[in-house]
């Protein structure tokens, strides 16, 4: 067990991504671990004689845990949190339960960057575990290599995302931080740029001794942070000479990419992803330059690469059917919907067709016209309403707006609808994508 920790921990909104990693790990570490969620999370326990869950949040279900661990998305107004609170049970955030972890490891890997965190936090951890490392692994999203947002490893390595909302990632201290690119997002937090590249400085300032920093030298965000000496042991990534690693001989290709990985030492690999975009290749760099950092072998490294599939739900296949593909992608920020877009048109499809549902209210009235712009690259837009999340519906925006703003867009009111919009619209060899961060693969039943 954790000594810093009571034996008894509770979960609210344990189902969660981080929250059902770290509830698996602290399980298999000695602590008794009760949780509830708004869905049924039986499946994801079903082996772990020491974990309990219930359906629906109710004050009662604290018991007599010693510690609560909540969610953004909770809030401080559920009744669990209040219990606890009014008890003087010990209540803390899922970041500063990551931060405790994190901090139990000798070698650290937090990947942070408003894009790309999960398949990159996910190529390293496969590459290591590939190379047999043993790391202890925490990601966003469900690794193709398990099937699980969740390895336990032996080793001292741990390799785990670092979220920029809230500051979330400044209760951590790797001893390899990556910072993938800086990007205005989150508006309900963040409101100004400088207060985002604020905390990106530091987060890295938290990098260990002895430790260091791969960062996209490319980025406009990050080379600010890198001119104000912001950036502790900075190792550069980029395509093109002028970084520390890079990609030379670039090929991007429909679901593939080859380049030669290059080190300013001299150091050349042929390099081949089995995965496509651009963006994912300067992803692959920053895993090179991690694994080169911690000292293992970047030739082995290389070999795995052309096995790794990118996580759930990104760009991932869902069905083929004749002409037809459908894909799906959590894309909820417009540089990520440009590039899924992207890797749909190097598809060289005949028609391209994008049913996209906007999250938060926030990020689409701050981002809107960046929105509309990026959509523009579909053939056909379908705009699902606004998932609100953790928001309430007061920022006088909606997907009309946004339809408004994109030629030939349409605008649908459930699932069943934009489904049959969808299809209404497949003509010759099309892609058919579902994107968003909330529950638009809801809309795959009416594409079959």
């Amino acid at each position: 067990m954790f000594r810093d920790l009571s034996e008894k921990i509770h979960f609210v909104g344990i189902g969660g991504a981080s929250m059902s990693a770290l509830a698996l790990f602290l399980a298999e570490n000695g602590h008794v671990i009760t949780g509830s969620d708004n869905n049924d999370t039986t499946n994801l326990f079903k082996n772990q004689v020491n974990i309990k869950t219930f359906v629906g949040h109710n004050a009662e279900n604290v018991g007599d845990a010693g510690t609560l661990v909540y969610t953004r998305a909770v809030g401080e107004q559920n009744p669990e949190v209040v219990r606890a609170r009014r008890n003087g049970i010990r209540v803390m955030e899922r970041a500063e339960l990551l931060g405790i972890v994190g901090d139990a490891f000798a070698k650290g890997v937090a990947v942070a960057g408003t894009h790309g965190k999960t398949t990159t936090t996910s190529l390293i951890s496969t590459l290591l575990i590939m190379m047999k490392k043993d790391p202890t692994v925490m990601v966003g999203g469900k690794m193709q290599l398990c099937d699980s947002n969740f390895v336990s490893g032996k080793s001292d390595l741990f390799v785990y995302e670092a979220c920029e909302y809230h500051d979330a990632f400044l209760h951590f201290h790797p001893f390899a931080a990556v910072i993938l690119n800086i990007e205005l997002d989150h508006p309900d937090y963040f409101k100004s740029y400088e207060q985002l590249e604020d905390s990106f400085a530091a987060y890295a300032a938290n990098v260990r001794d002895g430790g260091f920093t791969v960062v996209n030298g490319a980025d406009a965000g990050v080379k600010k942070l890198l001119k104000d000496g912001k950036i502790k042991s900075p190792v550069t990534f980029g395509i093109g000479e002028g970084f520390d690693v890079f990609a030379a001989d670039v090929s991007i290709e429909d679901g593939s990419s080859s380049y030669t990985l290059c080190f300013k030492d001299g150091r050349r690999f042929p390099v081949r992803l089995g995965v496509g975009g651009r963006h994912n290749l300067l992803d692959s760099l920053a895993a090179f330059a991690v694994i080169d950092g911690l000292g293992f072998d970047v030739a082995e490294a290389v070999g795995y690469a052309a096995d790794f599939v990118s996580p759930k739900r990104r760009y991932e296949l869902v069905f083929k059917r004749d002409n037809l593909t459908v894909i799906d992608d959590f894309a909820h920020h417009p540089t990520e919907l440009a590039a899924t877009l992207s890797m749909a048109r190097a598809g060289k499809y005949d028609t391209v067709i994008i049913i996209f549902q906007p999250h938060t209210y926030t990020r689409t009235a701050a981002l809107l016209d960046d929105f509309a712009k990026s959509l523009s690259l579909a053939d056909h837009a379908i705009l699902l309403p606004i998932y609100a999340a953790r928001e309430k519906d007061i920022y006088n925006v909606s997907s009309d707006d946004l339809a408004a703003m994109v030629k030939g867009a349409e605008s649908a009111r459930s699932f069943e609808e934009a489904g049959k919009m969808a299809m209404r619209r497949v003509k010759g060899k099309t892609v058919i994508l579902t994107v968003g961060a909330g529950d638009v693969y809801k809309v795959w039943e009416w594409l079959k």
